[in-house]
């Protein structure tokens, strides 16, 4: 008999206990221990763990086998479950290792229920005998708890949170060795209880509070885990274009029905915001996904209708799927008893799903059988063997004979013998397709070539059968372009063709095949050879009746040609193999989607160029072209819905031109309590509109246009000073009267490099004999004032690189290659600042940067290379060394210093330059920066260019990143966003600040009431 073992397993042989006995006992013999911690520990490794494998017989004594392994085990654990208290042996085995061993040395697992009410009541006290004063001994029960893993949260979670609380204990070292990354789980037991029983019972009641206090925050904790492993999961399913799955699992990381105690961790609050597209506005043309369309099994095929109104799926299982397109609502889903073999839309109706035997025909709305068509069991259909055309279903009927049949009820309409009939062996109809008015039928004698096999175009007015026989081997399609063409594509070889084995896997060769165009008497019109390399997965050809011409596909490869004369207008080579291809603009310019997830357009019918967006699923196996796109990847149980905007659909418009943002357009903006101001170049035009709006309301109360903007370089912004708001445009600067609904020109220009605008002022500069002299007025001319520096060897005024004006301390730097002059505008002195010795500000090295604390008391000094922070007399507190980064901006508050430096948040110690931390935050834009703490949200904003990161001040991660953003407003509580979404020109807009309960119900109205899968729920515990 072994005579020592780890840990003795006691649980109820019941399904959920057995399957955790089980799953604990191989976790935690096969857990790995650090080896930086083997020398330090009881055990180096857990060695056995006894689960006994049958039920135990029911009798007064537990077998030997039983009796020694609780003996010999070092700890006993106990798996709890309602379940539990009902097991006369869990009681029998407890009794017995207490004999020996003492209480501390039981462990327990919670499966379900409370602590309180699966813990055995054996394990959650213990007795103890005491003597009072008079030396007369007294028993008292003494509570106790044991340490307890949790084995209720999902599984991966409570293997890697819950599981080492066991093995910390069985190795001998604190559970915080063990798990650097997890709080330490500790509960203090009570040892001695003194007093009479009523101050006993006293400490029992006290212990309780104090235990439950524990249970609840360790419950709350694993609560906090179970929200931070969702919500990171959510935006990671989002970001494999699986919005449907994320919403659901961003709604789980937050309290909601089912479990209201959830803390709310910023964590989720990002997620649910990304998730819900919250504060998102259409300012670009990239795809996004809005909605996944799931099924059961692995999806076999999908369709839609020509309007997107519907789609249909199959599946592996035979399970057929409708959703309404628009609203995503399942319409109905099928559990066929036979495997199907296809299915098409008839027209707006219908659902036409073909077996091998019949066709059936269902509602779209209810999925109730409208009709039913049997054949013969001798007869057989096939995936491409039911055509669809003229409002009428069309198949061979295996006999010499096309059937047509009416689409409403299923019967037979016309009956067309293209063949003679035959009683020994069935004539061969292959490649069927019929001509867009109805009146032609053409088809094969066979897929594959042989002896006198031909393409045949039966006239079904006049029974006139016209026939070519071709030079090949295998006919690949047949389609008719029109009502007059027939295009036919072959090749000669099945064999030597790029062949892919995998999504890894592609074996690539030369392949090329034969594009022919006939007329309706069968006559060649013209061939071309079509060269590809790709995997060949759809082949085939199309239409554009827009440009007259049809276009034939296969592999990476389409060619455009004129549809009379066969000639080449358009070579287009996709990066990888075509899965779909459209005329969906109708204009002639085909789209494509392609099987590594691109989705490819032409742009013109002149060139080959083609444009191309990376945004769909990887190795996809279906994908639609149409008002959206939908791909479904292979292997997988989604169709993927994508639109070109997925904008906040509570985005407000304002009645305000913002122009475009992209190339040499221009447009600026101010902001405060009182206006909302735009000024935005009229696209190809010398105009620039501006726009007032009432921040509070949300209205444009006054627009007009400036004509003749001859040129926008140097500044292009609008300010305030005094009251009175000025937009300088270029070399001239105009006053802006939003009361009197007027604009005017002031009557000087700024012409040079040496005059600029800032903080509400007018500055000119220049350097005469050595001497820097520097105008300051307002900015409409008055109030000018003159000041004048000592002489610095070698100062011009080409030497003088971006100078900045300081608000907050009232001065203005002005940098050069060798030093750094500062005039105090109030006391009008000038001085040279100490800088460090490296100090070097050029038009390589970057911009000069300098901002102040809002009390002057600090100032940071930047030259692209050396950030400079000194006191408010410019005495030297520290300097850093920092390369230059594309994006650099800096606040300081409250003795920190919080820098923007590209991807991150960094914060300082602003009197010693200690780094804090750092956060990541998206960012990859430009412009003025703007930092705003909201104290009653704790929330910063940080406003960059036409960007908005919003942060949680309490854990420093970043909750919103808000695009095409003009600014917050903080007594309207909203921001202010443009949007491309009401016509092609840009447009302003606002939308509301969510609260929490406004981003749960946003979630809620997307999903519509429809829940995930089992599939899915049991992956993430859901």
């Amino acid at each position: 008999m072994i005579d020592f073992y780890n840990a003795f397993i006691s649980y109820r042989h019941a399904p959920l206990d057995s399957k955790i006995a089980e799953h604990v006992q191989r976790k935690l013999e096969r857990f790995h221990v650090p080896h930086k911690l083997k020398k330090n520990l009881r055990h180096q490794k857990i060695t056995r763990i006894f689960r006994d494998k049958d039920e135990l017989p029911i009798t007064s004594d537990l077998t030997e086998t039983i009796t020694g392994a609780l003996r010999n085990a070092e700890y006993l654990i106990v798996i709890c479950s309602t379940n539990t208290k009902e097991s006369y042996w869990v009681k029998r085995e407890i009794k017995t290792f207490l004999q020996t061993h003492t209480a501390d040395k039981v462990l327990t697992v919670l499966c379900d229920g409370e602590p309180f009410e699966v813990i055995p009541e054996e394990l959650l006290s213990m007795e103890k005998e005491y003597r009072d004063e008079m030396g007369i001994a007294h028993t008292v029960k003494v509570p106790v708890e044991p340490l307890s893993c949790d084995y209720r949260l999902p599984r991966p979670a409570a293997d890697k949170e819950e599981l080492p609380r066991l093995a910390s204990a069985l190795l001998g070292c604190s559970y915080d060795e063990l798990q650097r990354r997890t709080r330490q789980y500790k509960i203090r037991r009570v040892t001695t209880v003194a007093g009479i029983v009523f101050a006993a019972m006293a400490v029992f009641v006290g212990y309780m509070i104090y235990s439950n206090k524990k249970i609840n925050e360790t419950y709350l904790e694993s609560l906090r885990s179970r929200s931070l492993f969702l919500s990171n999961e959510a935006v990671s399913l989002l970001e494999d274009d699986k919005r449907f799955d994320a919403i659901h699992l961003a709604l789980a990381s937050l309290p909601n029905e089912s479990n209201p105690k959830i803390p709310v961790t910023a964590e989720a609050v990002r997620a649910i915001t990304s998730v819900t597209a919250a504060y998102q506005s259409n300012a670009g043309s990239e795809y996004q996904p809005v909605w996944n369309f799931k099924t059961d099994f692995e999806l076999k095929k999908c369709i839609k209708t020509d309007d997107d109104q519907y789609i249909a799926a199959l599946d592996e299982s035979g399970k057929i799927y409708c959703w309404d397109g628009n609203s995503h609502q399942l319409l109905f889903k099928n559990t066929l008893k036979d495997a199907p073999v296809n299915m098409m839309f008839l027209g707006k109706e219908g659902l036409l799903i073909t077996f091998k035997h019949k066709m059936e025909s269902y509602d779209l709305g209810s999925g109730e059988l409208l009709w039913k068509y049997e054949i013969e069991e001798d007869r057989a259909f096939y995936e491409d063997s039911v055509v669809y055309a003229d409002n009428a279903i069309y198949f061979h009927d295996g006999d010499g004979a096309i059937l047509k049949l009416s689409e409403i009820d299923g019967t037979v309409r016309e009956t067309y013998q293209i063949k003679e009939s035959s009683s020994f062996i069935s004539p061969t109809v292959a490649a069927l397709t019929i001509s867009p008015d109805g009146k032609k039928i053409a088809y094969a004698d066979s897929t594959f070539v042989l002896n006198d096999d031909k393409i045949h175009i039966y006239d079904t007015e006049t029974g006139n059968d016209s026939a070519q026989k071709l030079d090949t081997f295998y006919i690949e399609d047949i389609a008719f372009a029109d009502n007059d063409h027939l295009c036919v594509l072959t090749s000669d070889s099945l064999i030597d063709s790029s062949t892919a084995y995998s999504n890894e896997l592609t074996v690539v060769q030369r392949t090329v095949m034969e594009a022919y165009c006939f007329d309706c008497s069968m006559t060649q019109k013209w061939m071309s050879n079509l060269e590809f390399t790709d995997a060949s997965i759809l082949v085939g050809s199309m239409n554009l009746p827009a440009r007259s011409a049809v276009m034939f596909f296969a592999g990476n490869t389409a060619i455009v040609y004129d549809l009379e004369s066969g000639g080449q207008k358009n070579l287009y080579q996709l990066p990888s193999s075509i899965i779909t291809a459209s005329d969906n603009n109708g204009e002639g310019l085909p789209e494509f989607i392609c099987r590594h997830g691109e989705y490819v357009f032409a742009l013109n019918e002149n060139e080959d160029k083609l444009a191309q967006f990376n945004v769909l699923s990887n190795n996809l196996k279906e994908a639609m072209i149409g008002q959206r796109l939908y791909a479904a990847p292979a292997d997988g149980k989604d169709i993927i819905c994508y639109i070109p905007y997925l904008q906040d659909d509570e985005w407000e418009p304002v009645d305000a031109f913002g122009g475009f943002t992209i190339g040499s357009s221009y447009q600026t903006y101010y902001h405060d309590d009182e206006y909302l101001v735009i000024a935005s170049r009229v696209s190809e035009t010398h105009i620039i509109r501006i726009s007032v709006i009432d921040p509070k309301t949300g209205k444009l109360t006054f627009t007009t246009d400036i004509d003749d903007i001859e040129t926008l370089t140097g500044g292009f912004q609008i300010q305030r000073a005094d009251g009175q708001l000025y937009a300088q445009l270029g070399e001239k600067v105009y006053e802006i009267f939003p009361d009197r609904e007027k604009v005017s020109i002031l009557d000087y220009t700024i012409d040079s490099y040496s005059n600029f605008i800032s903080g509400g002022k007018l500055f000119r500069y220049s350097v005469e004999d050595s001497c820097l002299v520097l105008k300051v007025s307002d900015i409409d001319g008055a109030n000018e004032r003159e000041i004048t520096s000592k002489e610095y060897d070698g100062l011009s005024s080409f030497s003088i690189r971006y100078p900045a004006y300081v608000k907050e301390i009232d001065t203005v730097f002005f940098p050069t290659d060798e030093r750094l002059i500062a005039v105090d505008l109030a006391s009008e002195k000038v001085k040279t600042v100490d800088v460090p010795d490296d100090w070097k500000v050029d038009s390589i090295g970057g911009k000069f940067y300098a901002i102040a604390a809002e009390d002057g008391s600090k100032v940071l000094l930047y030259d692209g290379t050396t950030i400079f922070v000194t006191d408010g007399s410019f005495k030297e507190l520290f300097t850093m060394s920092h390369t230059y980064e594309e994006r650099y901006s800096a606040y300081i508050k409250d003795d920190i210093l919080y820098a923007i430096s590209d991807d991150f948040l960094i914060l300082y110690n602003s009197n010693t330059g200690e780094m804090l931390n750092q956060y990541e935050m998206t960012l990859y834009g430009y412009g003025d920066t703007s930092f705003s703490f909201h104290e009653k949200t704790h929330e910063l904003f940080i406003k960059i260019g036409s960007q908005i990161s919003i942060f949680d001040t309490d854990t420093w991660i970043e909750t919103a990143f808000i695009e095409n953003a003009y600014c917050y407003d903080e007594g309207a509580d909203r921001f202010y966003v443009y949007s491309y979404r009401l016509s092609s020109e840009c447009y302003a807009g606002y939308i509301e600040h969510y609260t929490l309960d406004d981003l749960i119900e946003k979630a809620t109205k997307i999903l519509g009431g429809q829940e995930l899968p089992d599939y899915v729920k049991e992956k993430y515990g859901i």
